[in-house]
């Protein structure tokens, strides 16, 4: 076995490759990988690659996915569910027969479907492996270095290749989702959306795969160190410097799969978005079985307190100039120190006589509830002055 023997200068200060044939542009963007001169736009997305095994363009959609690639004579669309290919069509096949579909369990690929045939794949903890037709007689293999450069590829293989990256053959880079990722260097064309942090060393390096290591961690999305599929954190090195596995740059997923954008947020807008609070996660806490609470005992029903009662009284006149005289009494009723209510009230009553007197009922409303306002008057002479005594009686 051969094993790759690529090796480059590094510049200390910006971490670039300063071996000549490599460039960046002041983004971090890598514009030449030595083989390939690479074209970025505003969101340092990959637009085109040209070099000596071809060219090709790259467009994305608002999701910041790419859903079209041009390679040559060949146009590729794809379908999107969440992050996952579902489908192809390659130089304009209908909407109604795709050119390929993609079967998932879970987050791995399972099966490619291609008109009436059907290939399953089978991975490690990395990537495709195997491959199998319907009747399950192996029809090839696949095998990649730590790095991801190919080992050996026997028979029919498919472009799922390490970490089950597009293999894109016109650069022979990775379509790593949130950049691209140049598998004979080990390292991102473009640098991690995130600056890394002070708890972890690696993650400082925002070129790097997977914290520099690839047999214990991977990056599924180009954005976030995975600890392996196993499961077991034991071995792997997706944790800060302290140890305790809470970097807020690590993912940590359970045995059975690997992150998902369908389960990372519901607020999943983009994929730049996605990226972002994805490399936020911690380790989320493990469900507690419910506990036994013990019988709550029935609290007694608290006894009404009496509403104070109070009688208040209050005088006032009015002048009146017709047969029915009215008078009126306000003010405030005044129960031991405390003033409780204001009153008001008129009365209409039959007087007597131009010289005689007459009495008439008065009754009213009051500021407190539940009470009733009730008084007498006193008419002297039609057209005089007449004066009112109101009393409130009630309860507050």
């Amino acid at each position: 076995m051969t094993c790759p023997t690529n090796s480059v200068a590094i510049d200390a200060t910006t971490n670039h490759i300063t071996t000549s044939g490599y460039g960046y542009d002041l983004n971090g963007n890598m514009t030449n990988d030595g083989q390939n001169t690479l074209v970025y736009d505003g969101e340092n997305r990959l637009t085109s690659s040209s070099g000596g095994l071809g060219q090709g363009t790259y467009t994305y959609d608002g999701n910041a996915l790419r859903v079209k690639k041009v390679s040559g004579s060949t146009t590729t669309v794809y379908i999107f569910s969440g992050s996952k290919v579902i489908a192809e069509y390659v130089n304009g096949a209908v909407p109604a027969s795709p050119t390929h579909e993609y079967i998932y369990s879970g987050s791995s690929m399972l099966a490619k479907v291609e008109g009436a045939t059907v290939q399953y794949y089978y991975q490690d903890r990395h990537s495709v492996r195997g491959m199998t037709d319907s009747s399950g007689s192996k029809i090839g293999e696949q095998g990649h270095y730590p790095f991801g450069e190919s080992w050996y590829a026997q028979n029919t293989t498919t472009k799922w290749q390490y970490t089950s990256y597009e293999h894109d053959a016109e650069s022979n880079n990775d379509y790593a989702m949130a950049r691209e990722y140049v598998n004979r260097l080990g390292r991102f064309s473009a640098p991690d959306p995130l600056a890394g942090f002070l708890t972890s060393a690696q993650s400082l390096n925002r070129y790097s795969y997977a914290l520099n290591d690839p047999i214990a961690n991977i990056d599924p999305y180009g954005t976030t160190c995975t600890p392996d599929k196993d499961g077991n954190l034991s071995g792997d090195t997706c944790h800060d410097d302290t140890g305790t596995g809470n970097d807020p740059q690590v993912v940590h997923v359970n045995a059975s799969d690997r992150p998902d954008t369908t389960n990372a947020d519901p607020l999943f807008l983009n994929f730049g978005q996605f990226i972002t609070v994805l490399k936020r996660v911690v380790t989320p806490p493990q469900p507690q079985p419910p506990t036994a609470q013990p019988p709550q005992t029935p609290k007694p029903p608290q006894a009404q307190q009496p509403k104070p009662s109070y009688l208040g009284c209050v005088y006032g006149t009015a002048l009146t100039d017709s047969l029915y005289a009215g008078a009126a009494a306000a003010g405030i009723v005044v129960v031991g120190s405390t003033a409780i209510m204001a009153v008001t009230g008129s009365y209409i009553g039959l007087e007597g006589t131009v010289a005689g007197g007459g009495l008439g009922l008065a009754i009213g409303i009051t500021a407190a509830p539940e009470a009733l306002m009730i008084g007498l008057t006193d008419g002297l002479a039609f057209g005089a002055v007449h004066g009112a005594v109101a009393c409130a009686i009630g309860k507050g």
